[in-house]
C-alpha cells in the first residue's frame, strides 16, 4: 500500500466511524460496492475522483481536510472535481480550475 491510498484510506475510516456508519452502509449510501469501499479503507486502492467525491458527499467530509493530510501542491485539470469545488463550495469556475489543476497530478485520480 502506497502512502496516498493510507492517507486515503485512514481519513475515509475516521470519517466513517466519526459518522456511526458501517461499511456497507457508507458504500450504500454513496452508491458503490462494498467491495470498493474496503479496498479504499484498506489500500491498496486509491479511488477515482468520481468515488471520492461520492464517499465524501456521503460523509459530508471536507476534501480540501484531505488534500491538506496529502500536502497537495501542483496538478492539472480535473473535470469532475472542479464541478465539486464550484457546487460545494461555491467558488468560481476559473478557481475551482485552478484548484483541480492543484490537485489531480498529486492525488493520481
Amino acid at each position: 500500500m502506497d502512502q496516498k491510498s493510507n492517507i486515503i484510506g485512514d481519513f475515509v475510516r475516521r470519517k466513517r466511524i466519526a459518522a456511526n456508519l458501517e461499511q456497507q452502509d457508507l458504500a450504500a449510501k454513496a452508491g458503490i460496492a462494498s467491495s470498493t469501499l474496503s479496498r479504499i479503507e484498506n489500500g491498496p486502492t486509491v479511488p477515482t475522483a468520481a468515488v471520492l467525491i461520492k464517499v465524501a458527499k456521503a460523509l459530508d467530509a471536507d476534501l480540501m481536510e484531505l488534500f491538506a493530510e496529502l500536502g497537495l501542491v501542483t496538478g492539472r485539470s480535473l473535470p469532475e472535481l472542479q464541478e465539486y469545488l464550484t457546487v460545494k463550495y461555491g467558488c468560481s469556475q476559473e478557481m475551482a480550475a485552478h484548484l483541480a489543476r492543484h490537485v489531480e497530478a498529486d492525488l493520481a485520480l
